[in-house]
């Protein structure tokens, strides 16, 4: 899609360019000398306006897409405050690890399976006991409705 663009784009300024060369020769057969260096000398200007507006829209743009610099302040950065609320005064090492957040957890050195697995077996029966009489009602009602059908 983009390429399709660019090549449009492309053939639009190869058309523009050749409107603005026969313009020119045009402008340069009708008119005096005098009167084409202020013809020229205007539609330089006029171009250097429109490119240097074009410019600045451009980089005001950019500068909006550029994530803001963080406001720097002498407090503390906001990871690492930790609000004691308690009496209790806190070693370094405490503070670390509650400067880490409400999410963080240690990881377990080791996985209990067992522990999961006796959890889970008993709800995956419940599971495949309520699909088993969903299927059957389903069947039932699937039953009755070709019966009424047939009526």
């Amino acid at each position: 899609m983009a390429e399709q663009r660019i090549v449009y784009t492309r053939h639009q300024l190869h058309d523009l360019n050749t409107a603005i060369s026969a313009s020119q020769s045009k402008i340069n057969q009708q008119l005096n000398p005098d009167d084409l260096s202020k013809v020229q000398s205007f539609n330089d200007h006029t171009a250097q306006l429109a490119f240097q507006t074009t410019k600045l829209k451009q980089i005001r743009k950019f500068d909006q897409l550029r994530p803001r610099k963080p406001i720097r302040t002498n407090d503390p950065p906001i990871k690492d405050t930790v609000v004691n609320l308690s009496q209790h005064r806190l070693s370094q090492a405490e503070h670390q690890v509650l400067s880490l957040g409400l999410n963080f957890a240690v990881a377990p050195k080791k996985i209990p399976f067992s522990d999961i697995v006796q959890q889970v077996e008993p709800k995956l029966r419940f599971l495949m006991h309520y699909k088993d009489r969903r299927t059957h009602s389903e069947h039932s009602l699937l039953k009755t409705d070709t019966l009424e059908a047939r009526k």
